[in-house]
């Protein structure tokens, strides 16, 4: 049987053990989280954008919390001229998002890359 001196610099031993891979823990969650902050910032930020320059309450629709009473236009014979012109702005709008949505996504990956090749030095 073991001494009581032995058991307790063994109980010493396992819990420092312990503690340093609690810390190594801490380290890695604090950085996973931090990239995370990041990429949902920079997330959040493209779409707050996206939303300002496309989007935003159109004509006829409710903001929340308020209540308008639109009154419905009356369409006259350039409507046909009107809806092309509608969807070949709708057409433009969609692939000016996707060319900012692709400027978002590289540089939230070069930025990553660069991120974890810091943390590996």
């Amino acid at each position: 049987m073991k001494s009581r001196e032995a058991l307790q610099q063994e109980s010493k031993a396992y819990l420092d053990d312990l503690d340093s891979q609690i810390n190594d823990i801490k380290v890695s969650a604090e950085r996973t989280l931090k990239y995370a902050l990041i990429v949902g910032g920079g997330t959040l930020a493209a779409y707050v954008i996206f939303n300002a320059i496309f989007g935003g309450n159109n004509e006829g629709e409710e903001a929340e919390g308020t209540k308008k009473k639109v009154k419905k236009k009356k369409f006259k014979a350039s409507s046909k001229i009107s809806s092309g012109a509608n969807m070949l702005t709708g057409e433009l709008k969609n692939q000016a998002a996707l060319v900012v949505l692709k400027l978002a996504a590289d540089q939230l990956r070069k930025f990553l890359q660069e991120s974890d090749n810091n943390g590996e030095k």
